[in-house]
């Protein structure tokens, strides 16, 4: 009641055969049987069943047009046949079988390193005979495609990548007609250059930007044929963006403080270095470098040196945390010297005691030696005021009475002077003109010549009064 057959249509010949095509024809009949006593009386004729689903591969033995094969000619095309119902019912397997076999033509290759041009007969031999055809010339065999790959979110991203494939094909052309037959397949051109951006879509790894993770490599691309014929520009572009992971690496740096003194010749003390011990926070992301520091500088006590001052302590300095690099510093503690005590250079030569003394005890209106009358701690000195030891302003001294012998002194100076030298040589200091040390000592010696001139003066008025 149901029968299926097939035929098989096989190509050869070419050096690439299309795929064989094997055809199916389903076939049905109805039989009539005798109701009473079962006997088959007969069948209607075998009838093919079709179908709407677009394959006419199982409608029966339907015409097929042979492949065309660049290059090569088919020696027909499978016609249709449709069976009676005879040949449904006798037929044999592989009894409608076709075989199409194709032969070579006559044809020219040209090839992608060899363009040619249209106008130019495809036999150099005979001009006048077939031309080349459009679609052999270089564009037509050469086509470059390209694609970038773009970084992006760093502070810092790496330079964009630009790959290009360069692909090529070959143009078959009938010798005897000048038709384009067809084209190969689009084949990548590579290199050995070492430089794979020029070699087609390659798979590129993402650069490792420190403070950042990429969040993909760009994938390796292999097109076919189609995607290269129809390639669009940009179509393939890859975007890689970076986030950032704000990685923080620390280290560590010393700055110092150097304590410098100068001014007291070798008894200068030497430098005194404090160091200060930052933490260094550096964040990968954004290149941001924290300096915290660790410690203090503590309070430097200046040395005293005897007969110098000086600047003072150097103060604790607390360090605060920034973002800029610190630096190392540098203080500088002066010494100044003081001036030593001594005499005024007024007939001692200039020599200065280091302790000053007081002088002997001479006879009033006696030399002490040095060049000046000096009187005793404890001579007549009830009217003359001792002038204070300690520090005072720098005033020279200028005596009012110039000594000579004991009994010749010449006095150009009166009591009243006497008075008001004592006074001012009580409120005056005397300063060394060497060293510019105020000193006690040289007030004590013109106190001292005041007063002998006063006595000296009292024992001439009395001489004079006596001799009367």
């Amino acid at each position: 009641m149901n029968k299926t057959i097939s035929r098989t249509i096989t190509y050869t010949g070419a050096n690439k055969n299309p795929a064989s095509v094997t055809q199916t024809g389903s076939y049905t009949r109805t039989a009539t049987v005798d109701a009473k006593t079962g006997e088959v009386l007969g069948y209607s004729d075998w009838v093919l069943v079709t179908s709407d689903d677009g394959n006419n591969n199982n409608d029966g033995f339907t015409a097929v047009i042979s492949p065309k094969v660049t290059g090569y000619t088919a020696d027909k095309n499978v016609a249709d046949v449709t069976l009676d119902n005879d040949a449904v019912t006798n037929f044999v397997a592989g009894s409608d079988d076709e075989t199409v076999t194709y032969t070579k033509d006559e044809t020219v290759t040209v090839d992608p390193t060899d363009p040619k041009d249209p106008t130019n007969p495809i036999d150099p031999t005979n001009p006048d005979g077939p031309k080349y055809p459009d679609g052999v010339s270089e564009t037509d065999l050469d086509k470059t495609i390209s694609r970038t790959i773009t970084y992006t979110g760093a502070n810092k991203n790496p330079a964009s990548v630009a790959q290009t494939a360069t692909y090529t094909r070959t143009a078959f052309v009938d010798a005897k007609t000048g038709e384009l037959l067809g084209y190969s397949d689009w084949t990548l051109v590579t290199s050995d250059d070492g430089n794979n951006n020029n070699d087609g879509f390659a798979g590129v790894t993402s650069p490792k930007v420190t403070g950042y993770t990429a969040d993909k490599n760009a994938p390796s691309v292999t097109l076919n044929d189609d995607e290269v014929a129809n390639f669009v520009a940009g179509s393939d572009d890859v975007l890689v963006t970076y986030t950032p992971t704000n990685e923080i690496v620390y280290t560590e740096m010393t700055v110092t403080r150097t304590i410098h003194y100068v001014g007291a010749g070798s008894k200068t003390p030497v430098d005194v270095i404090e160091k200060v011990i930052y933490k260094v926070g550096t964040n990968l992301s954004t290149g941001v470098v924290t300096y915290s520091p660790q410690n203090v500088y503590a309070k430097v006590e200046t040395p005293n040196i005897v007969g110098y001052t000086n600047d003072g302590d150097v103060a604790e300095l607390v360090p605060v945390e920034t973002t800029i690099e610190p630096s190392n510093s540098l203080v500088v503690v002066h010494y100044k010297k003081v001036s030593d005590s001594g005499n005024s250079g007024n007939g001692n030569g200039g020599t200065k005691p280091e302790k000053p003394e007081n002088p002997g005890t001479p006879s009033p209106g006696e030399s002490d030696g040095s060049g000046t009358g000096n009187s005793g701690s404890n001579g007549n000195s009830d009217n003359i005021e001792n002038p204070e030891v300690g520090n005072h302003s720098d005033n020279s001294v200028d005596n009012t009475a110039a000594f000579g012998n004991h009994g010749n002194a010449q006095l150009t100076a009166n009591q009243s002077t006497n008075q008001n030298a004592k006074r001012e040589m009580t409120n005056k200091a005397s300063t060394l003109p060497q060293t510019d040390e105020k000193n006690e000592n040289v007030v004590a010696v013109m106190g001292v010549t005041i007063l002998s001139a006063m006595m000296a003066l009292f024992g001439i008025k009395r001489r004079k009064h006596d001799d009367e």
